[in-house]
């Protein structure tokens, strides 16, 4: 699957490359996320640093289509803290390593001295590798485990494809400095379990956008 979506990815981009001009985006931000789950309480979100290249192809006179590649990390915390012993408490933390591929439609507006993008799609992630952090902490001394994660459809295994979808709001200077920020709803349920829970998250990225290919 991992293999199959980017040898469609890299094909698109080919064709792409070879027929328009395009822009190029070089990107990279930190991500928030939690799960969203009847099961799971009080979860806390977990940041992380990610990094990304898209492109935008024109589609049209007034959109562009976006593919990206995006590398970042999701997941979820929960700190329980013992209210009558404020020397103790447990914590949980689950983090999986994700290559994206998300396909948006976007629409630009000219504003101010450059260009303000609303895009929308879909994101294809395929897990790289996740570990569970359990921690119990008690007198400020921390007592930590680490267990890495399986992919599969094993009833302990997690699924290895999150789809979902994404809308994200850019803005884009005159001078090739570009600011986007993003919301991504998954819709795969990772739990092969009696659990259901679903990825969560929100972006910010800076990077710069600039012409390349051919022009028609």
């Amino acid at each position: 699957m991992k293999k199959m979506i980017l040898t469609v990815f890299i094909a698109a981009l080919t064709v792409a490359f070879a027929n328009a001009q395009v822009k190029m985006v070089l990107l990279g931000g930190v991500n928030a996320s939690n799960v969203r789950s009847a099961g799971i309480d009080s979860n806390q979100q977990i940041f992380s640093s990610t990094a990304g290249i898209a492109v935008l192809i024109p589609a049209g006179k007034k959109l562009y289509i976006k593919p990206e590649i995006q590398i970042g990390k999701k997941g979820y915390q929960i700190v329980q803290e013992n209210a009558g012993n404020a020397n103790f408490s447990k914590e949980f933390k689950q983090e999986i390593n994700y290559i994206e591929f998300p396909v948006e439609l976007v629409y630009p507006l000219k504003l101010g001295g450059g260009e303000l993008m609303i895009a929308a799609g879909p994101t294809f992630a395929v897990a790289l590798k996740g570990k569970q952090t359990k921690a119990t902490v008690i007198n400020l001394t921390r007592d930590e485990r680490i267990t890495n994660l399986s992919f599969g459809n094993g009833a302990d295994e997690y699924k290895p494809l999150d789809i979902g979808g994404r809308i994200n709001l850019l803005y884009a200077f005159d001078f090739g400095l570009l600011l986007k920020a993003d919301y991504n709803y998954g819709f795969t349920n990772l739990s092969n379990n009696s659990t259901e829970y679903y990825n969560n998250s929100f972006g910010f990225s800076i990077g710069y956008i600039f012409p390349i290919g051919k022009k028609k």
